[in-house]
């Protein structure tokens, strides 16, 4: 496989549908976390952080399958600030983050 940073237009709209369909799978894993984390009285922005964080390692590890079907290596997350993958992938997370932080509220 080749390293790269760069996926095309196309790479990349297919792994940001690929992250948006984790996303809801990783909302309702983490649904129990989030419900937890409300009873201890967490601060909001607390969770939203623990939540951000655990979207951010689970959302990049399908990043770097879905660039894997096209042959493209990605770096490690560390690694990886500024590339087209990570901003997607952060983004995205905090959108999960936000939505589940929500979802649970709602009694």
């Amino acid at each position: 496989m080749k390293t790269a940073a760069k996926l095309n237009r196309k790479q990349l709209k297919a792994v940001k549908g690929v992250l948006w369909m984790a996303s809801a799978d990783l909302e309702f894993a983490l649904e129990p976390v989030c419900n937890a984390l409300l009873c201890f009285d967490a601060p909001k922005v607390n969770v939203l952080a623990s939540l951000n964080k655990s979207g951010q390692r689970a959302l990049y590890l399908t990043a770097t399958d879905a660039a894997a079907s096209f042959g493209i290596d990605l770096p490690e997350y560390a690694k990886a600030e500024g590339t087209a993958a990570r901003k997607l992938v952060d983004a995205e997370s905090l959108r999960f983050a936000t939505r589940l932080y929500d979802a649970t509220l709602v009694p």
